[in-house]
């Protein structure tokens, strides 16, 4: 899975560019949102396979552990929407609503400059609280709930913008995908394979 691979690659690259921080620093980093826009493969287990639209919001919290490195733990809503020919060929529409709560590593590449590429990996846990099935032929709608969760991997590339010590924006690109699921054996069982978004977000802090 591509994301893997994206992870794997991280790991690295953070050994190699890690310096040794002199001096003390604020440990009191932002209060963040970001918004994300994108598509997915999903798959729902020995049924079908297809390609989805996503919208998600994420708060989130950075601890700063040193002047380059932060832990991001957050907490947010993962929509999505996906249009499928179920068994008995109606055209189908999907609609996932999801609880994800991330928790990744961020290198921020200055500490000097206001603009500046960041770099962030980890992981996540989300859970599928509902799930909603529209067949509008025959004006039907199949709604689950509390369907299980998973565990993925996530990476994201982007760059920062801060304005003054109290706020900043960020343009970024973030992708993920589920490596282990739970999910009750009478519910249905869907998996984000691949998810690549386009983030636009803002931090404050107090």
């Amino acid at each position: 899975m591509k994301i893997i691979h994206l992870f794997l690659l991280f790991i690295p690259f953070i050994s190699y560019t890690q310096e040794v921080t002199e001096g003390s620093f604020d440990s009191n980093g932002f209060i963040e949102f970001n918004s994300s826009l994108g598509f997915s493969t999903i798959t729902l287990k020995d049924n079908f396979k297809t390609n989805a639209t996503i919208v998600e919001g994420v708060l989130s919290k950075e601890v700063l552990i040193s002047k380059r490195f932060s832990i991001v733990p957050g907490i947010g809503i993962l929509k999505i929407n996906t249009d499928f020919i179920d068994i008995e060929g109606n055209q189908s529409h999907l609609t996932n609503d999801l609880i994800i709560i991330p928790f990744n590593l961020r290198y921020n590449t200055s500490t000097i400059s206001d603009f500046m590429p960041y770099f962030e990996a980890g992981v996540y846990g989300s859970y599928l609280f509902k799930s909603v099935v529209e067949i509008e032929r025959i004006n039907k709608n199949d709604k689950e709930n509390k369907l299980g969760g998973s565990i993925g991997l996530q990476a994201t590339i982007g760059i920062q913008q801060i304005i003054n010590e109290k706020f900043f924006f960020r343009l970024s690109f973030n992708t993920k995908g589920d490596i282990i699921q739970f999910n009750k054996n009478s519910k249905p069982n869907f998996k984000i394979n691949e998810l690549y978004a386009l983030q636009l977000g803002f931090g404050i802090r107090k």
